[in-house]
């Protein structure tokens, strides 16, 4: 029988504080507390070993120690958002890649819109 629950970490970086979700075992989503000035409401913290890898890495990525993530990742999405978050994952440490440039590398240039808004959605920072 698999776990179902739900773990919650929250956390401060550079950028703003930072809500970790996970199940046991995979990462589910990282997401700022704060977006256009509205702040989540949060959830009772609650220990994951996943959470602590994921503070351990994105604290040492905000300190240039690390440029390559290694986490189990289960992010929720349509088949299409999972499509264009796998190729968001090989973009190389510390280049940027345009919408359109993505959807040619998904093989269809005129689904550059879909790109954009899967990636907006994606629930992993």
């Amino acid at each position: 029988m698999s776990d179902h629950k739900l773990y919650f970490e929250y956390f401060d970086s550079p950028l703003g504080e930072i809500e970790v979700t996970s199940s046991q075992t995979e990462l589910l989503s990282l997401v700022f507390t704060t977006i256009n000035n509205k702040t989540l409401e949060k959830q009772p913290v609650s220990y994951s070993p996943i959470n602590e890898k994921v503070k351990q890495q994105i604290t040492a990525y905000f300190n240039k120690e690390l440029t390559k993530f290694d986490l189990p990742l289960k992010p929720a999405g349509t088949e299409f958002q999972k499509k264009v978050w796998h190729e968001l994952m090989k973009i190389p440490f510390g280049t940027t890649v345009s919408y359109l440039t993505l959807a040619k590398k998904m093989e269809d240039a005129e689904a550059i819109r879909a790109v954009a808004a899967a990636n907006g959605k994606n629930p992993i920072a």
